[in-house]
């Protein structure tokens, strides 16, 4: 019991940390993006491709990852694309895990 205790002491914090990241972009996972861009998480990104553009989602940039892109669409296809199963990770929620805080839009965007 006291093993119990102290393995609890000392990796509970450390368990709270891991977990922090992941459950605070699943508790945003359906909330839309001010910028309108988004990582869309998939085992297949390049196979996604096609079908995302005849919702209306689009691919942002040249790269994609392995895991995943980055994606923009209007509301009404993003909401599509999630409905259909998709993951989609606000753009602002993954700066905020990084600690870049509120992004906001420039000249250049």
């Amino acid at each position: 019991m006291k093993k119990c205790r102290v393995f609890l002491f000392l990796c509970g914090p450390m368990l709270v940390a891991i977990l922090a990241g992941p459950l605070a972009v699943a508790a945003r996972q359906g909330q839309h993006d001010s910028l309108g861009v988004y990582l869309l998480l998939s085992q297949n990104p390049e196979a996604t491709g096609q079908p995302l553009q005849m919702m209306g989602v689009y691919p942002v940039g040249p790269s994609v990852a392995r895991f995943g892109m980055l994606v923009t669409g209007d509301d009404g296809a993003v909401q599509q694309t999630m409905d259909a199963g998709y993951w989609l990770v606000p753009a602002q929620t993954l700066a905020a895990l990084c600690g870049f805080g509120q992004v906001e839009e420039g000249r250049n965007i």
